[in-house]
């Protein structure tokens, strides 16, 4: 099953909490009080959406899925013993997800991303393709064809 998570949605996820909580947990930096929040994100975009890791590193900008398996790793070793940082974490990620993403989980993959990804599944030419982006941007607007 193909996740319904994108890049736009992780980057409204991210500002969200940045502006309730502080840092921005997509940063490079590795502070602690960015590296748990990103922890906990990639930790709950794996679970909760199920998102593979190679999917889930691109999208994050990480260099690899290595780095989704250690976060996992951290928050579930932090979970165990019920670190006071981690739990505190999840719940403002629990937060961040109930004020940003709807419960309606179609809402996630947005319908541009479903058609690229049909159109880079389909043996059609570069050219067939773009007529078809060009009809939708007609039909749909904007917002659907970027």
């Amino acid at each position: 099953m193909k996740s319904k998570v994108n890049a736009r949605n992780i980057e409204l996820l991210s500002n969200h909490y940045q502006k309730l909580f502080g840092p921005n947990p997509l940063s490079q930096t590795r502070v602690r009080t960015v590296t748990i929040p990103r922890q906990c994100l990639l930790f709950i975009l794996r679970h909760k959406y199920r998102v593979p890791y190679g999917e889930l590193a691109r999208l994050t900008g990480k260099k690899n899925h290595a780095t989704v398996i250690h976060a996992e790793r951290k928050v579930l070793a932090a979970m165990d013993v019920r670190d006071r940082e981690y739990v505190d974490s999840i719940n403002r990620w629990a937060v961040v997800f109930q004020e940003v993403i709807p419960e309606d989980a179609d809402q996630m993959w947005s319908l541009d991303d479903r058609i690229r990804a049909m159109l880079d599944q389909s043996m059609l030419s570069d050219n067939a393709k773009l007529k078809i982006l060009r009809s939708l941007l007609k039909t749909y607007g904007e917002d659907v064809v970027k």
